[in-house]
């Protein structure tokens, strides 16, 4: 019994040191360079958090779908929020306020319910903002992509 809770404290250990998210990855990246005039998109939402709270910047936070405050998630209505977001209006929303500031975009793909809104998003920003740069963030699963649009 003892060595069973030895082993299973052990087993502990590691997990609890364990990063449970790539948001360290994600925040070294936009902080490479990073200003407080870019705006930065969070698609899904659920990545802002952990990110938010990393930056050394405090540029304009986005998210689909709208959170007030993407450092903090709000779950209220969340399956209709989602549904009812429309990613090529918060493309058209970010183009036209972007200011003096790069614009990226910090997406993952495959969370439910938001099917392809995240891809929809992606695109819809390439249409009204032109190509952008790319940059890869390891992750558990192989790489991710942040993407960044020059300043205007």
């Amino acid at each position: 019994m003892t060595g069973l809770t030895l082993a299973w404290l052990a087993v502990d250990a590691v997990l609890v040191a364990r990063p449970r998210t790539d948001a360290a990855s994600v925040a070294a990246v936009l902080d490479r360079q990073l200003t407080d005039a870019d705006t930065v998109i969070f698609c899904p939402d659920q990545l802002a958090p952990d990110v938010v709270r990393l930056l050394d910047h405090r540029p304009r936070l986005l998210s689909l779908p709208h959170q007030d405050w993407p450092g903090r998630l709000d779950w209220t209505d969340y399956r209709r929020r989602i549904e009812t977001e429309d990613p090529a209006r918060l493309a058209r929303q970010v183009a036209d306020g972007r200011g003096d500031g790069a614009v990226w975009l910090v997406p993952r793909y495959g969370y439910r319910p938001f099917g392809t809104r995240c891809q929809q998003l992606g695109a819809a920003l390439l249409d009204l903002l032109g190509p952008a740069d790319q940059y890869p963030v390891p992750d558990r699963r192989g790489a991710e992509t942040v993407w960044r649009w020059a300043p205007p």
